[in-house]
């Protein structure tokens, strides 16, 4: 198996998905031999490609797409979830009238360490949703 690289986040990286979330990272994972579907399963992907030899340092960069990915998985599997914008480029998702989660954040500790996942984040809020994984 061949080293992980930045540069194979490059598609995540773009002005559009900046805006919108992470619409190409399909892409990535396809040159992979992987589909990346918006569910748990893709999360999951996405934990094996950092756990895979790579250099965390040079993915800092790439906190806000893999977030914007997290996030949109959350509100397409979850009813009711829905992006908010705290401010400008601080967008979070709420799962309920009074929680949310803030999925740049959750990026980010999750290219600093390997534990929890982002598979298990999701995990969590659907544990605590009352709903199955």
């Amino acid at each position: 198996m061949r080293r992980v690289q930045a540069s194979d986040f490059r598609c995540l990286n773009t002005p559009d998905n900046q805006r919108r979330g992470i619409r190409r990272t399909p892409l990535l994972f396809h040159e992979r031999g992987q589909a990346l579907p918006r569910t748990g399963r893709g999360l999951a992907a996405i934990d094996t490609l950092l756990d895979d030899d790579v250099d965390k340092h040079a993915l800092a960069g790439f906190a806000r797409p893999i977030g914007m990915f997290y996030g949109d998985v959350l509100t397409h599997t979850i009813p009711g979830a829905h992006w908010e914008v705290i401010e400008e480029a601080y967008p979070r998702v709420c799962i309920t009238r009074t929680a949310a989660v803030d999925v740049i954040g959750v990026a980010m500790r999750r290219l600093e360490v390997a534990d929890p996942t982002l598979e298990q984040n999701y995990a969590h809020v659907l544990e605590r949703l009352g709903l199955e994984t």
